[in-house]
């Protein structure tokens, strides 16, 4: 009995490993944001540089969430005034992008910056990948549901990151015009 015990006992660790792996779980690190591991001039990430990697991990994971194909955020539909109208579902209702992956290339402060506070800046450069919308409905140029992945130009995404007065300031990007998803994702 206590041999049968164990086995099932195997078995269950090894069941619940491969779902974890199946899931995208592990230890591999691929269920967070990538940051590079060094800047984007080559040299170490310094503590600094660390501090603004983790602020930006954490204001993406107020957005998104990570499915099996991606990180995904639900878009909100919008009056002409610009405001949310959260009653209303937009026609494309998720954006998908297969990865989130960044690098720092911090910059210098002048001295205007410096009396203003700010003792930090940098560029986060996303690496470049593929994109996708789901769609409430079709459309002239998509499907309803989720469209093909496309080229995202990532490459050309820059989000400016500054500390000042040793607070981060909230970064302004189209990264950031959805929200975490409060619907089920197809």
């Amino acid at each position: 009995m206590a041999i049968l015990g164990s086995i099932r006992s195997v078995l269950f660790i090894i069941l619940v490993s491969l779902f974890s792996v199946a899931c995208g779980g592990g230890a591999s690190g691929d269920d967070d944001v990538q940051v590079s591991e060094t800047r984007s001039d080559g040299e170490d990430l310094s503590d600094d540089d660390e501090a603004a990697a983790e602020f930006l991990r954490s204001e993406l994971m107020k957005y998104y969430v990570k499915t099996p194909d991606g990180w995904t955020t639900q878009m909100q539909q919008y009056n002409v005034l610009g405001e949310v109208m959260p009653d209303r579902v937009p026609v494309e209702l998720f954006r998908q992008h297969r990865e989130l992956s960044f690098a720092l290339s911090p910059k210098p402060l002048d001295e205007s910056m410096k009396l203003n506070g700010v003792d930090y800046r940098a560029e986060a450069r996303f690496k470049d990948s593929p994109v996708r919308y789901y769609h409430t409905e079709a459309g002239y140029e998509w499907p309803q549901g989720w469209d093909d992945w496309s080229d995202g130009l990532f490459a050309m995404t820059v989000v400016a990151l500054e500390r000042r007065n040793g607070t981060w300031l909230e970064p302004n990007n189209h990264l950031f015009n959805g929200i975490k998803p409060t619907m089920a994702i197809p």
